[in-house]
């Protein structure tokens, strides 16, 4: 089931909130407070009861009003046979041993309990004893000594309805507390959404101009959002600026292509229209048609070759997965069919066999048309990488940071198509490396570099 679209600051806002409430229900709806509250009760009780046994005998009771005056908890003592002898409220003689607190104390034991409804040790006002008698109480019981004899207990009860009354206005404290954080939550959250969407809606218009206008390198909508506290935004907007920035050179460079190929078949596309035009002319001496036509024959070569040119370089840009190939026995290869020494000690390298061939053998055609003989290939590990130099003894590139550029040349009359060495480029950037061309001593060294 695919869920539906959802704004931002809606889902933020009501991500915030759902987190807060469910925190505050599960505090309250656990009981863990309430619990806690009602066992420190116990415990007080407990204490209250255990110090009032070193007071207390049946015989000597004490004042039990006084006594529940200053704890707020009702007093009974019971003998060994569990009956009531002496009571803050009324009742007397009630038999109470068949309880569990009792029986502790008697025992020898202090004993709690907690149960619901009215204790008899005490009187309440008829208005209040309906209420009352929904509450819970807790009981405390201690043995009463003589010369170390349990003589009788002590039974104190109180309610919890202090524990109740305390959770009651803790939770109008809490609501109150709750609609704050609410309040700030809601606040935060539209707050965050608003930059947060911001940053992407510039985002998102920069992308959209981008998509229709071309790519912009320096978009102010770019700017603007790279400039948002929100990291990943910032990072987003970084990211979309170097693509924009490469798009931009990427195209540019194609344009630059496209004008170079447009101008690299004009001249001989209009040759070879011109020459078709004078061939129609029945009246030309056999000679003259004989230089026409292998004008045309050399122009329909030259644009066969920059044919194969352009598919060898854009194969070379597109690339093919790699795999191991032993380098020296590739170069050995291309040594031998080119009629050049080779020194390698390269070993297996993960590379694209067919278009490393073809950089190298144009390196090495190019090193013969410009050098003449010897030529020889030198191959070696380097780093992470491979090297693989050219090495001729020509007077090398009159332009050394032209000689990569497409179409290119420096050919005398119309042999070179100027892609060569762009061709040998593109290898080497699929390759992870680059490529080199210029002077060492009395040697041109055209380099060719191979990365993992």
């Amino acid at each position: 089931m695919k869920l539906p679209a959802v704004a931002l600051r809606p889902a933020l806002v009501a991500s915030h909130l759902a987190v807060l409430v469910l925190g505050v229900l599960a505090f309250l709806a656990t009981g863990a407070i309430q619990g806690d509250l009602v066992q420190q009760r116990v415990d007080e009780l407990s204490a209250q009861a255990a110090i009032l046994a070193l007071y207390v005998t049946p015989e000597h009771p004490g004042q039990l009003a006084d006594i529940r005056a200053a704890t707020g908890a009702g007093v009974r003592i019971v003998d060994t046979t569990g009956h009531v002898v002496a009571t803050s409220g009324p009742r007397m003689g009630e038999y109470l041993g068949d309880r569990d607190e009792i029986r502790d104390a008697l025992a020898g034991k202090n004993g709690v309990a907690l149960r619901r409804g009215v204790p008899p040790a005490v009187t309440l006002p008829r208005a209040d004893d309906r209420k009352e008698n929904s509450l819970t109480w807790a009981y405390a019981s201690a043995p009463l000594r003589r010369d170390g004899e349990v003589v009788g207990a002590v039974l104190l009860a109180r309610p919890v309805r202090e524990v109740l009354d305390w959770l009651q206005d803790a939770t109008r404290r809490l609501g109150g507390g709750l609609g704050a954080a609410a309040l700030v939550t809601v606040s935060l959250s539209l707050y965050a959404g608003w930059r947060l969407s911001r940053s992407l809606g510039l985002l998102s218009r920069a992308a959209e101009e981008m998509a229709s206008t071309g790519p912009l390198e320096a978009h102010p909508g770019l700017a603007a959002a790279g400039s948002t506290h929100a990291a990943e935004v910032r990072a987003l907007a970084a990211s979309l600026a170097t693509l924009g920035s490469r798009l931009a050179e990427r195209l540019r460079s194609h344009r630059d292509y496209a004008g170079h190929v447009a101008h690299e078949f004009k001249t001989p596309l209009a040759t070879l229209r011109a020459t078709v035009e004078l061939l129609e002319d029945e009246g030309m001496p056999a000679a003259q048609r004989a230089t026409f036509l292998e004008n045309a024959r050399t122009d329909l070569d030259r644009l066969d070759r920059m044919v194969g040119g352009l598919l060898d370089l854009a194969r070379a840009e597109a690339g093919t997965p790699r795999e191991p190939v032993d380098l020296d026995a590739l170069l050995a290869t291309v040594g031998e069919r080119l009629g050049v020494s080779v020194e390698s000690a390269a070993g297996t390298v993960p590379c694209m066999a067919t278009l490393v061939d073809l950089a190298v053998g144009n390196l090495v055609h190019n090193a013969i048309a410009h050098g003449g003989r010897p030529v020889a290939v030198h191959a070696r590990r380097e780093g992470d990488g491979v090297v693989i130099e050219v090495r001729d003894h020509g007077r090398g590139p009159p332009d050394e940071a032209r000689c990569f550029e497409p179409f290119y040349t420096t050919s005398a009359g119309r042999t070179g198509t100027g892609l060569g060495l762009a061709i040998v480029q593109a290898v080497a950037v699929a390759h992870g490396g680059e490529a080199t061309l210029g002077r060492e001593g009395n040697e041109t060294v055209a380099r060719l570099v191979l990365r993992p």
